[in-house]
């Protein structure tokens, strides 16, 4: 273990996990390949299977079509599945908690902060809760006064709103000049025999 002082703060590395450990259930590894164990550790980066297929090893040629093959793997999909649990208990980050910290972003009253004295960041923790998790940022303006920059309401209300179903999105196909699609069908009936 690597103890590193800087200042007052003093820093420990967390023990050093093996990747694979979270591609295991109950002790038991799963019966990956390595190249196929590293698609899985790719893959929960940044949820790009053609990125991780590549990052893997594959040739980038082929890695869309191996990457969407490796996710119909079940077991590669039981890995990330498992994988991704595993790293939701372990961060504590939940489809819940992401909900929950739109939903405070989106419906904060700045009425509760109308009234409050607030010239310095130590000032933050005297907000309730709801409104302090709003903060996205804080300065002093050119006249030296502490400014809070609260976070906008409508990203987060899109978000929560396409969450439940509130807003499809929706193409519309026009043809020339924004009038209507022109269609045709053609129909032929031919005999057997006769040349078409």
């Amino acid at each position: 273990m690597h103890t590193r002082t800087k200042h007052t703060c003093e820093y420990t590395e967390p023990p050093r996990r093996d990747p694979r450990a979270a591609l295991s259930f109950l002790g038991a590894p799963m019966a990956l390949t390595d190249k196929q164990r590293r698609f899985v550790e790719e893959y929960l980066v940044d949820l790009n299977a053609t990125q991780a297929a590549i990052r893997a090893g594959y040739s980038a040629n082929t890695a869309a079509s191996q990457g969407e093959r490796l996710l119909r793997n079940a077991e590669i999909r039981t890995a990330i599945e498992r994988a991704q649990a595993e790293r939701s208990q372990r961060t504590r980050v939940t489809a819940d908690r992401v909900i929950a910290e739109l939903a405070r972003m989106a419906l904060y009253d700045p009425a509760d902060i109308a009234g409050a004295e607030i010239a310095s960041p130590a000032d933050i923790a005297k907000l309730p809760e709801a409104v302090r998790r709003a903060i996205i940022g804080w300065s002093w303006d050119k006249q030296g006064r502490f400014t809070l920059k609260l976070s906008p309401k409508t990203p987060s209300l899109d978000l929560l709103g396409r969450h439940l179903g509130l807003f499809k999105d929706r193409m519309e196909l026009t043809g020339s000049n924004g009038g209507p699609v022109q269609t045709s069908i053609e129909v032929r009936f031919v005999r057997p025999g006769d040349a078409g």
